[in-house]
């Protein structure tokens, strides 16, 4: 009965738009049925809107057990939650646990190109030169995309448009011939060259 009760008083808080109380009940779902999808759909959603990204986090799996995602969206997911972290850290310039973060997300969702480009940037950072061109490369062999594309460029900011041109022609084009991004960063890069 009280489990219904919750339901209700949940839903209420919900569409009133009382988040903050509707989060308050989701908790006490959660720790009175951890197994029931709605509840782990609803504090996921809620946790989510408030930016607890980390407390979202082991929520995940717990979806992916209950059947509510697949792999493939469980990844995503705690690609996208991943990444948010990092963001935040960053924020608070805590730059080395935003890294840490960073990387995570990149394994979790190696094609989502956000966190790919801000753990690349990270690392660049760090002083990292190897890992950022590993990460972006990586991430454009797996989804390229022009923000992959944009980092990768900036790497070495001191160079000539023609050293860029040589780079990206004999690094980052091969691993993806086939997709129109490759041409589409090639052209870019050959006009800045004047090529």
């Amino acid at each position: 009965a009280e489990f219904v009760g919750l339901r209700g008083l949940l839903a209420q808080a919900m569409k009133t738009g009382d988040h903050g109380e509707a989060l308050v009940l989701a908790r006490r779902a959660y720790r009175r049925s951890p197994t029931t999808p709605w509840v782990l759909t609803t504090l996921f959603e809620l946790l989510a809107r408030d930016a607890k990204w980390e407390e979202a986090l082991p929520l995940v799996d717990e979806m992916q057990a209950q059947g509510l995602l697949d792999a493939a969206q469980a990844k995503h997911k705690k690609g996208v939650l991943h990444h948010m972290v990092a963001t935040v850290l960053r924020e608070q310039d805590r730059a080395s646990d935003a890294l840490t973060q960073a990387r995570r997300a990149v394994k979790a969702d190696p094609g989502f190109a956000p966190s790919v480009a801000q753990a690349s940037e990270l690392a660049l950072q760090a002083g990292r030169r190897r890992l950022a061109l590993q990460i972006l490369e990586e991430g454009w062999r797996t989804a390229p995309h022009p923000d992959i594309a944009r980092a990768y460029a900036q790497v070495d900011p001191g160079e000539t448009p023609t050293q860029r041109q040589k780079r990206i022609d004999s690094r980052l084009a091969p691993l993806n011939r086939t997709s129109p991004e490759t041409l589409v960063v090639q052209a870019e890069v050959a006009m800045q060259a004047g090529d």
